[in-house]
């Protein structure tokens, strides 16, 4: 099928500097991957949506979204770009930083500032939806805090705002224990269809997630193929952990705030999701999805495309199509 953007990929400046202990040294910049979708016969004051991932996933997992998004009338004709980027130790950006991150240590704050500087990079016009799942949803919430008018909305799905030490030790050692080398593209694909962990994720973005999350490697002559993120940096990102005053700064931000929550999610539990409810200007910005776990763009990418299509379109119309 076609669609209607061009897209490109660039490495851009990530923000500088950094915490000393996340880089090999003070003096290294960061490049941050982002994918580019320029959409065809857009108007010139429309939306801007700038997407950002979960901790071990990647941009890519946007694009079926991104996709459905755009075969929706009454949204696609609204949005001028989209922009999906990778976490500076994540993905493609970490292929690229290769060499001048840390082996074991990240910093939230920055990857908060890194959304900023892209979109500072790219010269974004307003008005500008962030989406972001997970870390990503975490990150992009401390991003809206730090620039309060860089943002129309924000759409945060299962974010992760709160300090959660238990769990994140716990799925931290569980990320140092996984296995993140194979002799070939084919074995690494058969581990992914096997793995439990992936059992229930939709068909395309376990494919998506076998196509962009590994890459070939060559050490000592020996070619084989392993994870874009370490399992070291995936470990670090967990421990961590978001701005330990991110909920409070929520609860007081005047912004315009969205979360999508899963029913079934182990991480943002019942306690957590009625945290959330506390914090939330109203309850229709607070949508909590049946049947859903944690990992809901992997899950129900059609389900999240829809849920997102009625925000966007809701702050199309309190913004009123004079101003789009």
């Amino acid at each position: 099928m076609a669609y209607p953007y061009q897209k490109r990929v660039h490495n851009v400046p990530a923000s500088h500097p950094r915490k000393a202990s996340t880089v090999v040294s003070p003096e290294v910049v960061l490049h941050i991957a982002v994918d580019d979708y320029k959409i065809s016969a857009a108007p010139q004051n429309g939306l801007t949506l700038v997407f950002t991932h979960g901790t071990s996933f990647n941009k890519a997992f946007w694009e079926l979204v991104v996709n459905e998004l755009l075969q929706k009338p009454g949204v696609s004709s609204r949005i001028k770009r989209v922009l999906a980027l990778d976490a500076a130790n994540h993905g493609d950006s970490a292929v690229a930083n290769k060499g001048r991150l840390a082996r074991d240590q990240t910093f939230w704050p920055d990857h908060s500032r890194d959304i900023l500087k892209v979109m500072e990079y790219f010269q974004v016009d307003a008005p500008v939806i962030g989406i972001g799942h997970s870390f990503g949803g975490g990150t992009l919430s401390h991003a809206a805090m730090m620039a309060p008018e860089a943002f129309a909305a924000t759409v945060f799905v299962e974010p992760i705002i709160f300090q959660l030490p238990g769990q994140t030790q716990n799925i931290a050692k569980q990320a140092l224990k996984r296995r993140d080398r194979w002799g070939s593209y084919a074995e690494a694909k058969t581990a992914f269809m096997k793995s439990r962990g992936m059992s229930d994720w939709h068909s395309e973005q376990l494919q998506k997630y076998v196509d962009t999350a590994i890459y070939e490697v060559e050490s000592e002559g020996e070619k084989y193929w392993t994870l874009k993120t370490t399992k070291e940096q995936e470990a670090a990102t967990y421990l961590a952990a978001p701005y330990p005053a991110i909920p409070e700064l929520l609860a007081t931000s005047r912004q315009r705030h969205h979360f999508i929550l899963g029913k079934e999610s182990k991480v943002i539990n019942a306690d957590a999701r009625n945290e959330i409810s506390k914090i939330s200007k109203s309850p229709e910005y607070v949508k909590t999805l049946d049947g859903v776990g944690h990992l809901v763009p992997m899950t129900h990418p059609h389900l999240l495309a829809e849920e997102l299509a009625a925000i966007i379109g809701n702050v199309v119309g309190l913004r009123g199509c004079a101003k789009l």
